[in-house]
């Protein structure tokens, strides 16, 4: 943190963006690739914020952004430690907002949250859609750009593409068994990365 302040100065705007990703059967997931998860994926998001909020406070000014995903709304087979790493992710930011509350540091930092759908930067293998035009599996662009928009906009959290924001509120006007069958017709899955020994970690861009 000290370093990056010296170099580039005052830090207003931190974009906690890292993941990774095992893409693995629960049960063939070793103790050290559930931790390597956690710590890039969650763990990290708290030493950024521990780093560089007091800075944004000693300048009365700053923004938050954290990446997490639409696997922090919705549970994915083979992705049991991806979700709960980015469902955490939610919380940790939830939580913060709440915090920066009730301190009356609101007016001052601003958080934003970005859940996208998968992005089509080789993160997951075979990403599937049944219905595209309605669950597409997005390019880099259209969350960068969706994400800057966010930032200016000042929003607290925002789905990408909205229509699955509007799509998983109307769900829970339903029974938990109806909304589990309506996320299976949708069709939205990925493939396992190779056997439980491969060290394959694939690197997102987003989410």
């Amino acid at each position: 943190g000290r370093g990056v302040t010296q170099e580039v100065g005052p830090v207003s705007i931190l974009v906690n963006n890292a993941a990774v990703t095992q893409c693995q059967p629960l049960l063939t997931l070793r103790p050290e690739q559930i931790r390597r998860t956690l710590d890039v994926n969650l763990l990290s998001h708290f030493w950024m914020i521990q780093e560089f909020l007091p800075g944004m406070l000693v300048q009365k000014e700053g923004h938050i952004v954290a990446m997490s995903s639409i696997a922090g709304y919705v549970g994915t087979g083979y992705l049991t430690d991806y979700c709960a790493s980015k469902f955490a992710v939610r919380g940790l930011m939830c939580a913060l907002d709440e915090e920066l509350y009730q301190l009356g540091l609101l007016d001052k930092i601003k958080l934003t949250t970005v859940c996208p759908m998968a992005i089509n930067t080789g993160m997951f293998k075979e990403p599937k859609s049944r219905f595209p035009w309605l669950a597409p599996i997005l390019e880099t662009k259209v969350v960068a750009d969706r994400t800057l928009d966010a930032i200016l906009r000042e929003e607290l959290e925002v789905v990408i593409p909205h229509r699955i924001l509007i799509m998983h509120r109307l769900m829970f006007l339903f029974p938990a068994k109806a909304m589990k069958l309506m996320q299976r017709f949708m069709g939205c899955t990925v493939e396992p990365h190779g056997s439980a020994a491969s060290t394959n970690v694939a690197t997102s861009a987003f989410g």
